[in-house]
């Protein structure tokens, strides 16, 4: 994927986190879930891969208004995690500093990529809102999205549509998504 396509790809997922989160708020809504039910239930799922029994860090790549964050702290009040957000929409990210500003621990940052590495990194709305870019630019937004966050020692990643056959030939453990 060319420099210009991925700019391209990043814009697209950039205007329409940004329209939603204009439109809705901090809200699930404001993240493209039609509700708190299944925006949690992802969430559970997603987090199957966290150890919990200890503090930890975590980041969380397309991290919206950062519910995320607020689901892990109502699951495990007693644990410290130190919480990087990323998201490609500079709205999305506005909205989650201005919540979570006194929160220590926690930074939310504009960007493609995480500013370190963690003992977690999630990554699951950036996927989700191909739009009208075709198929093949998609798949590589993916490979060259994953390569990027340096996805190496991965313990589980879902996958939406059909996007696994070149993990699961490295090795990777996929969880299929619909």
């Amino acid at each position: 994927m060319s420099g210009a396509e991925l700019a391209r790809t990043h814009a697209s997922v950039d205007a329409y986190y940004s329209s939603k989160v204009e439109s809705f708020g901090a809200t699930p809504g404001g993240v493209d879930w039609t509700c708190s039910a299944t925006q949690n239930l992802r969430f559970v799922q997603l987090l199957r891969i966290c150890d919990f029994s200890a503090d930890l860090s975590l980041n969380d790549v397309g991290c919206g208004y950062g519910a995320l964050l607020a689901f892990c702290r109502e699951r495990h009040p007693d644990r410290a995690i130190d919480y990087v957000g990323v998201d490609l929409s500079a709205a999305m990210v506005r909205v989650a500093q201005q919540h979570w500003q006194a929160a220590p621990g926690v930074r939310f940052v504009v960007g493609a990529s995480c500013p370190r590495t963690a003992d977690f990194a999630i990554a699951s709305g950036l996927f989700n809102v191909c739009q009208s870019i075709a198929t093949e630019e998609w798949e590589s937004f993916v490979r060259a999205t994953l390569r990027e966050l340096g996805f190496r020692n991965v313990k589980a990643l879902y996958i939406v549509k059909d996007l696994g056959t070149d993990w699961i030939d490295k090795g990777y453990p996929v969880t299929r998504g619909g």
